[in-house]
């Protein structure tokens, strides 16, 4: 974040642009059926949930 006055603000920049990029995830297994099992469903639900 740029500072100006000792105030963060809430965007990025550069010369010509300002952007505010947030991320949302959604996850959709095909045809909605626990697809994913084990170690891998374990690692994606830590990488997901923090």
């Amino acid at each position: 974040m740029r500072r100006i006055n000792d105030r963060a603000l809430p965007y990025q920049s550069l010369s010509h642009s300002k952007w505010d990029c947030k991320y949302h995830v959604v996850f959709v297994p095909k045809r909605r059926r626990k697809a994913i099992f084990g170690q891998t469903r374990r690692h994606l639900g830590q990488i997901f949930h923090g």
